[in-house]
């Protein structure tokens, strides 16, 4: 069933603002583990452990269904 192939993608924060929430943060915003697989912040890789605050411009890599990554991209 094609809504549970696992995709994989990369979401770039949008610029300004503070500081973002924590992985943990967004896992509880979502209800569930967060699907992030990596973090790139200018030119870096950063683990992306539940501790790690997102930035503006942050670019973080997903692996997860569709419909999830909809949800993802809509918080």
């Amino acid at each position: 069933v094609d809504s549970e192939r696992l995709y994989k993608t990369a979401l770039e924060l949008p610029p300004g603002g503070g500081p973002g929430p924590t992985i943990a943060e967004l896992a509880r915003k979502l209800g569930r583990p967060a699907p992030v697989t990596a973090v790139e912040r200018g030119g870096a890789s950063l683990e992306p452990d539940a501790t790690l605050v997102l930035a503006p411009r942050d670019r973080i890599v997903v692996a997860d269904t569709l419909p999830r990554l909809r949800e993802l991209a809509a918080i």
